[in-house]
């Protein structure tokens, strides 16, 4: 996929904890040209197998990004066309659905999610759990891109990402294929989507100012540890990973997109070619992993039982320039999640 080229305004080097208000995906990224679509691709405008997504659609099409002086030049979460999110993470009783319908062997790993058990042997395998409604994690990206090609096509292979059996694609070898995703597909979420899903409200309809909340649930102050599955010290909280729907909702309608688990974005910088943004903090840390001003990083073919996803489907054509935000550096690493951080400064 096209990695965002980053510039560096403050001329520092950009390592270690940064900041996400630096990294924001209004950074015009070189296009590829998209690839040949199958009919099948073509004719996607529904989930394919029977399984239940809850979708709330993202409208307030061509909304300003936000302008906050931290983020300056850039402007996140600025989205030119209509789109559908994922109300709740992918739960791990959806994952066990599309792992029985398409793991019967497992030749791609997708089996390593924690909170699901395996049985029977090579060929036969068949999958279950006894907690279908927590977030689904400890996948990698790729295991992701294929529950999101299946979702589209009935296929982990070909969809809005064209896996065609490889594992682990080379380095830039996969792009978001728009033509699918606009025809209904289902793919991972840029950080443009994700976070005006998750921080966005117009001033002229309750929102902050500048239409930006600092935090995932309609707000500027940090939730209570009741209101959102973070640490946050007051025994409130469950400590772990807790059921979907767990925090309270925000302007759009989506639940945990702070706490709960982090997830993966299809974001990439240059400047760490084998990493990944997430965002959304997790049950594990403070509420200021959450906030607007935090992006993590994680290295692409990344396990971690802190790391979840929720998707996105495509509903009308993406503009160029905000559409493509692409996984580089495709390759399977082992480093922890790092956190990307840097503080909103005062207007």
């Amino acid at each position: 996929m096209v990695p965002i080229q980053m510039k560096n305004t403050n001329k520092r080097p950009l390592t270690g904890i940064l900041g996400k208000k630096q990294i924001a995906d209004n950074m015009k990224p070189t296009l590829t040209k998209y690839i040949t679509l199958t009919l099948s691709i073509l004719a996607a405008s529904t989930a394919y197998p029977a399984v239940d997504m809850q979708m709330v659609t993202i409208g307030n099409v061509g909304n300003p990004g936000d302008a906050n002086p931290a983020w300056d030049p850039y402007t996140p979460g600025a989205v030119n066309y209509q789109y559908n999110i994922g109300t709740y993470e992918v739960t791990v009783g959806q994952y066990v659905e599309f792992l029985n319908a398409v793991a019967t062997s497992d030749p791609y790993a997708l089996g390593t999610a924690i909170n699901v058990t395996r049985s029977g042997s090579d060929g036969a395998y068949t999958y279950s759990t006894t907690t279908p409604d927590l977030p689904v994690t400890k996948i990698s990206i790729y295991s992701a891109m294929r529950f999101v090609n299946w979702l589209t096509t009935g296929d982990t292979e070909t969809g809005v990402y064209a896996l065609n059996g490889v594992a682990a694609p080379e380095h830039g070898s996969i792009t978001r294929n728009n033509i699918a995703y606009q025809n209904g597909g289902y793919a991972i979420p840029t950080l443009y989507e994700w976070y005006k899903a998750a921080f966005y409200q117009p001033a002229s309809d309750g929102g902050d100012t500048d239409g930006y909340w600092d935090y995932a649930t309609s707000s500027n102050t940090a939730p209570a540890g009741d209101e959102s599955n973070y640490v946050a010290g007051d025994d409130l909280n469950p400590g772990a990973l807790a059921t979907v729907g767990y925090s309270i909702p925000n302007y759009y309608g989506t639940y945990d997109q702070m706490g709960n688990a982090f997830e993966w974005t299809e974001t990439i910088i240059v400047e760490f070619p084998n990493n990944t943004l997430t965002m959304g903090g997790s049950y594990t840390k403070n509420a200021q992993e959450s906030w607007a001003s935090t992006a993590g990083l994680a290295q692409i073919g990344l396990t971690q039982q802190t790391l979840g996803f929720r998707i996105v489907q495509g509903t009308t054509v993406p503009e160029p320039e905000t559409a493509v935000l692409s996984l580089a550096g495709l390759a399977f690493g082992v480093a922890g999640l790092r956190r990307w951080r840097k503080a909103k400064q005062a207007v």
